[in-house]
């Protein structure tokens, strides 16, 4: 795979050190290289051929993790450490990730990344649900994570958007990012997009060709 369109190298060595500037990369845990490496091919925007061959949002976290150099035991689970980051269970992991997805500067990235999270999840609990009442809850759910997935990747992948609503937005999530997490900053973005009085068309930078 070609990593020069990334905006770091996972595999580099200085990325880590390059990365360490910010103040949310300056955790300590085993295997940090790998970690930041599984970070950078999970959620770095260029990283368009994983997410062309992976459409389910697991089955891409679980190639990035094995790409990134992470090893399956025995029974084929990766070790509790990495699945509590794999399920957005580890803060330390998921506010780098949050200040890593800021640098594209794209307001929906963050919420397109909370709404499909949140998607892939339900879609697990509903096929173990049994309660025909919570499963319809869960399913109306679905649908609108579903919805909301498919906003953002118009606005991200095709370039409408209202101009003003990306600027104001950003500006936000710049005073606000250290206290705002990516689930947090789907909703602030939710909020001003309902409240958009028409589209428009803006420069096509993050269309991805078929």
């Amino acid at each position: 795979m070609d990593y020069s369109k990334f905006l770091y190298d996972p595999f580099s060595k200085d990325t880590v050190s390059k990365l360490e500037q910010y103040e949310e990369f300056q955790f300590e845990c085993k295997d940090k290289d790998k970690v930041i490496a599984y970070l950078i091919l999970m959620y770095d925007i260029n990283n368009t051929d994983f997410r062309r061959a992976y459409s389910d949002l697991y089955e891409r976290k679980h190639k990035c993790a094995v790409t990134a150099g992470f090893e399956l035991d025995d029974k084929g689970h990766f070790s509790p450490e990495i699945e509590s980051i794999l399920v957005g269970e580890n803060d330390l992991f998921n506010d780098a990730m949050a200040r890593y997805i800021s640098f594209f500067n794209i307001p929906d990235l963050p919420a397109h990344t909370a709404y499909s999270e949140i998607l892939a999840k339900e879609c697990i609990v509903a096929q173990k649900e049994k309660d025909s009442k919570i499963l319809k809850e869960v399913i109306a759910n679905i649908d609108r994570s579903r919805k909301n997935v498919e906003e953002c990747e118009v606005r991200i992948f095709t370039g409408i958007e209202v101009e003003n609503v990306r600027k104001a937005l950003y500006r936000f999530a710049q005073k606000k990012r250290l206290g705002l997490r990516p689930e947090e900053k789907a909703r602030e973005i939710k909020d001003v997009n309902d409240k958009k009085i028409k589209m428009i068309n803006v420069p096509n930078l993050y269309y991805v060709k078929n």
